[in-house]
């Protein structure tokens, strides 16, 4: 079916949220007004009902009302969710004109979750435009005839009656209005005799001109329902000759005079194998992973919805599996013994189709999902086997860490998204290095999710009204004396008060949010240098941390030497602390940067090393000015002893390659003097100062 828009407008609108029994109201008050008022999830394009407790039932996909298969691709209620804006337009299906109306709302859920759905509202009208536009056709005819109708004949001889001839010249002009639309066509007489065929139709059917036998053979082929016969009824259907298949859409409608009189049936019919054959590829690509062939994130989720709904009475879990630090797998293994383990890993989830009833998919470079009957995940040995696999393809001395999240008995009301948030929000309550380790959802994460959002929502306006301050913690050298600081930050809430970064800085790194944060902060540092230059203190650095997002997303290039620019700092002041977990997620492009910000006077420091997976391999590579230290591994080691000589090997290598040394999380005074022992150049921890406001620090070290 071919829709043909007539009209679309758009209206500026905030989008309004409503709770589950506002939205039940509203669609009630305007279901008198149109032919059809529905609740629409666009991002997963099911109808949505409320059931009678008040909560939301997935029903069919809403592209089935115009006779689709799949999304539509000018999906009018994904538009006014994505623009958030009113939209209208106008569509031509059939023979009905269709007017509708999509209105964006944020469904408040019972858990304070928001679903963004449209309320479309349809009006329908017959339209007239198909009969003017035969009627046009046939005048055409006649005037190209010098106005004699005479009889049509068939391509086998054979003489139509003039009763029948003005609806057929119709249909037939109607078949071919589209020069590049080559359809065959078939009429029967009310009796069901075959009385005319084009040559398409013999071509079809691979029959030669009998017209006899052609009607034979689509009679007892074609499969139609005479209920919609005078609607113009379309269907597929495949047809088999000589072995091969091919697929045919066909179009049934009944012919009538003027006085409604039944003449015959006429049929239309497209050969659709080639874009079958194509459709079905694409299908196929837009919902598997092209790498290891088993569902993608959308392939999954359709068939999750179809599962849920086919097994109304059964409950299910969903399980994400994700392996943890794949970009050191990557770096360490390489692209094609990582596409092992990946195809492998698919390879397994599929052996649990059968005996455990899994629904199976992958659903991103590092995740896999698993849908499995409730309770099922306990019998199933996991642990055993991903470990087998990975030390299989990796070696057993090398260990692929694998974290899984578990989201129990799932809420069908709940979107696909939502239920994937949940395994999510188990996955990142895991906080224990194991090679293994299992979380299970539970409602206060959710608590914790609406928490973040709601610290989301006032983030532009903390932005703008400077909430967020610069606080100091500062870098002792080996005199005893304060030569620099690390710039941290802290939010201070209108309505919470002071908040510590681990409570906003992790999800703004989530959301990817946290580059404006962190521009945010380093203005200000750039900022204060200029101030304390003016004041006398010009020989003092701060120390500013760059994350991930900030390489991904900001142009950090050309952003620090323009604060320079602008304060008249110098560069070798503003100091870049850049986590070695960034580096190895993207060595080659980080090192570039890396050169390029040391060549125009900044000085970087490689941030948190020994904290992950440090390699002496990078520290080769990756030319920095200094090294900083992450004391905190100490404590996860049961002999203090030789971790402080690791520390100790390592601050003699960072000396051999001409780095500083910074040691953080510096909290004993045994810790402190080991290190100046050591010659470690600067210390930095509770020991010496928490991170404290500016006023606080200039009062301690200016004074």
């Amino acid at each position: 079916m071919n829709f043909t828009t007539v009209q679309k407008s758009e209206q500026t609108e905030s989008v309004p949220q409503l709770t589950i029994a506002k939205v039940q109201e509203m669609l009630q008050a305007m279901s008198p007004l149109y032919d059809i008022v529905r609740l629409v999830n666009p991002s997963e394009c099911f109808e949505l009902s409320i059931t009678k407790d008040g909560k939301l039932h997935y029903q069919k996909n809403c592209f089935s009302v115009w006779g689709r298969t799949s999304r539509c691709k000018n999906c009018i209620s994904y538009q006014a969710c994505v623009s958030h804006k009113k939209i209208n337009k106008s569509e031509i299906l059939d023979g009905e004109e269709y007017v509708i109306d999509a209105l964006p709302v944020e469904v408040i859920m019972e858990t304070g979750e928001i679903l963004n759905c449209t309320i479309e509202m349809v009006s329908c009208q017959r339209l007239q435009a198909d009969v003017k536009k035969a009627g046009d056709a046939v005048e055409e005819m006649q005037k190209q005839n010098n106005g004699v109708t005479g009889s049509l004949v068939s391509v086998v001889g054979e003489n139509v009656s003039n009763e029948i001839l003005t609806p057929l010249m119709r249909l037939e002009m109607l078949s071919y209005a589209d020069a590049n639309d080559i359809r065959g066509s078939i009429c029967f007489d009310k009796d069901g005799k075959c009385i005319y065929a084009n040559q398409q139709a013999f071509k079809l059917f691979h029959v030669e001109k009998n017209l006899e036998k052609l009607g034979e053979i689509f009679a007892k082929w074609a499969c139609y329902d005479r209920v919609d016969e005078c609607s113009g009824h379309i269907w597929r259907q495949n047809f088999t000759c000589d072995n091969k298949e091919f697929t045919y859409v066909l179009q049934h409608l009944s012919l009538r005079n003027k006085d409604g009189k039944e003449l015959g049936d006429y049929f239309s019919i497209r050969d659709y194998t080639r874009e079958t054959s194509n459709y079905t590829t694409a299908k196929f690509n837009l919902s598997h992973d092209l790498l290891t062939r088993i569902y993608n994130l959308n392939g999954f989720g359709a068939h999750l919805r179809e599962r849920l709904n086919t097994e109304p009475d059964r409950d299910f879990d969903l399980v994400q599996i994700k392996l943890r630090g794949f970009n050191l797998i990557l770096q360490l293994f390489g692209t094609n013994k990582c596409d092992q383990l990946l195809i492998s890993l698919a390879q397994f989830f599929a052996s649990l189709y059968e005996p455990y009833q899994a629904l199976y998919g992958r659903i991103g470079r590092d995740s896999f999902i698993l849908c499995l009957p409730h309770g099922t995940i306990a019998k199933i040995p996991m642990e055993e086997n991903l470990k087998a696999l990975a030390g299989h393809l990796m070696g057993r001395a090398n260990h692929v860490h694998y974290q899984i999240g578990i989201y129990e008995t799932i809420d069908r009301g709940c979107s696909y998204e939502q239920m994937l948030d949940r395994t999510t929000m188990a996955l990142n309550s895991i906080t224990t290095e194991d090679v293994y380790a299992v979380k299970t959802f539970k409602p206060e994460m959710l608590l914790e999710a609406v928490r973040e959002r709601r610290l989301l929502n006032d983030f532009d306006d903390a932005l703008r009204n400077g909430e967020f301050h610069l606080f100091l913690q500062p870098q002792i050298g080996l005199d005893g004396k304060m030569h620099r600081a690390e710039a941290l930050s802290r939010w201070f809430h209108k309505d919470r008060g002071m908040l510590m970064p681990i409570e906003f800085i992790p999800l703004l790194e989530r959301t990817d949010d946290i580059y404006r944060m962190d521009y945010y902060i380093w203005e200000q540092a750039a900022k204060q240098l200029a101030i304390w230059e003016k004041s006398g203190h010009g020989d003092i650095a701060i120390a500013v941390n760059v994350s991930p997002r900030d390489l991904y997303y900001g142009d950090v290039v050309n952003v620090f030497p323009t604060l320079a620019e602008k304060y008249h700092i110098d560069p070798g002041r503003l100091h870049l602390e850049i986590t070695e977990s960034t580096i190895i997620d993207n060595f080659d492009a980080c090192n570039e940067i890396i050169k390029s910000l040391r060549k125009r006077g900044f000085s970087v420091g490689l941030d948190d090393f020994g904290s992950g997976y440090s390699s002496l391999n990078m520290l080769q590579n990756l030319h920095v000015d200094i090294l900083k230290l992450d004391m905190g591994f100490l404590q996860k080691l049961d002999d203090w002893e030789r971790g402080m000589q690791i520390i100790k090997l390592v601050i003699d290598l960072a000396k051999s390659l001409h780095m500083e040394v910074v040691a953080e999380g510096v909290e004993t005074k045994e810790q402190a003097l080991y290190l100046q022992k050591l010659k470690c150049d600067y210390l930095q921890g509770y020991y010496y100062s928490k991170p404290v406001s500016v006023e606080q620090f200039e009062a301690k070290y200016f004074a």
